[in-house]
């Protein structure tokens, strides 16, 4: 008798899915995997799989399944995928009979897939191969290793700089307010934020089509910076559009203005281009059809649309809702333009840019975030991308 691993997956509609269930499972040993069905469940039991398999398996089943099955297959492969095993059998993963007293290395995880490419430190990249792709690295060091004039339209997320006080910020219920307090958000000084928004504007600045338009956001403690950094680097601002935010945070201590805002910068990497892409129309919709004025009104990220983690707690800080990129992408970009975005967060970017039939490439450090990037797409789109 085996000892197996059992993995319980709550899922809707059980019996209406069975037949691509049973025919998943049937291609695998049943002393390997095998699975039972439940009210509103499935319970996989798992003692050794040939995990490669297990994907190409699941991946022609998604391309020839609706998209309700898709998302079945998909979650079942995810809870599959997260344990960890232990060793390896030929090409099986061991995940029982593990021997206690052996030790076993912290090994990091390898996020290399057909979405993702994790930067070596070398290599430099032709834009054919990071089409579409996330590519795991540091957004200066990268940069520089990618093609000039490569993107018709850039969107630039980058840290506020907060300088937010080492103190709780509590609502007067005594529950304590989430706020921006991540590591990234953190510099020196204002010299150090400067050097690295003038850094990053260079490397954008060339690469950069002739005719390419770059956004960044930001708010009221750092975008007046960075419009100076830009000008001063020969940008030319085409306008400031304002977003309005329909929800903004409370303000809890009642000692300044609510903070309802935040500031986009679109410009042109020279005064003298023209040519570049403005869909007026679309711009007008925006305003009832009327004119294509600066001021969005589009509510924070909150309800399903916000990333969260298995406690419940956001994946980012500062994820931007998929409107505010909707209407970046499509009043500055047509059909097939490819969209930069070299600190891509969550990866909401990339993410509206494909569903508007656009291409995308974007650059993200942190890992978690990827991860998070990849789950999404493939909930959306479903697609297989092995974490």
């Amino acid at each position: 008798m085996y000892n197996y691993l059992p993995i319980k997956v709550s899922i809707k509609n059980v019996n209406s899915n069975e037949i691509v269930i049973r025919q998943l499972f049937s291609l695998f040993p049943k002393e390997d995997i095998y699975y039972e069905l439940n009210a509103n469940e499935i319970i996989i039991y798992l003692r050794e799989l040939d995990f490669f398999h297990f994907k190409n398996s699941v991946q022609t089943l998604v391309r020839s399944s609706d998209n309700e099955t898709a998302k079945l297959l998909n979650l079942i492969f995810y809870n599959v995928e997260k344990i960890k095993s232990y060793g390896l059998k030929g090409r099986k993963r061991l995940y029982v009979g593990y021997d206690k007293e052996r030790k076993v290395k912290n090994r990091e995880a390898n996020i290399e897939n057909d979405l993702v490419i994790v930067d070596d430190g070398n290599k430099k990249y032709s834009l054919s191969e990071v089409l579409d792709k996330v590519i795991v690295g540091d957004c200066l060091k990268v940069m520089k290793k990618l093609p000039s004039e490569s993107f018709d339209c850039i969107f630039v997320d980058p840290p506020y700089f907060l300088q937010l006080p080492p103190k709780k910020l509590l609502r007067w219920t005594g529950s304590v307010v989430n706020g921006v307090n991540d590591q990234w958000d953190v510099f020196k000084d204002f010299d150090e934020y400067d050097n690295f928004t003038k850094n990053y504007l260079i490397e954008i600045k060339r690469l950069m089509k002739p005719n390419a338009t770059i956004w960044i956001i930001g708010t009221y403690h750092n975008i007046h910076r960075i419009g100076k950094i830009m000008l001063d680097l020969g940008f030319w601002i085409l306008n400031d559009v304002i977003w309005f935010k329909t929800n903004p945070m409370p303000n809890f201590l009642g000692v300044r203005f609510t903070n309802a805002t935040e500031t986009l910068l679109w410009a042109v990497k020279d005064k003298k281009i023209k040519k570049y892409t403005f869909n007026k129309e679309v711009a007008r919709s925006f305003n009832g059809g009327k004119l294509g004025i600066n001021v969005w009104q589009i509510p924070l990220c909150t309800g399903q649309e916000r990333l969260r983690n298995e406690k419940g707690e956001k994946i980012h800080s500062t994820q931007k809702p998929k409107e505010l990129l909707r209407r970046v992408i499509l009043t500055s970009t047509k059909e097939g333009d490819i969209v930069f975005d070299p600190m891509a967060g969550t990866g909401t970017t990339g993410f509206v840019t494909k569903q508007l039939n656009r291409k995308f490439v974007m650059i993200e450090i942190n890992k978690d975030y990827v991860n998070a990037i990849v789950k999404r797409f493939n909930l959306k789109f479903n697609s297989l991308f092995l974490i």
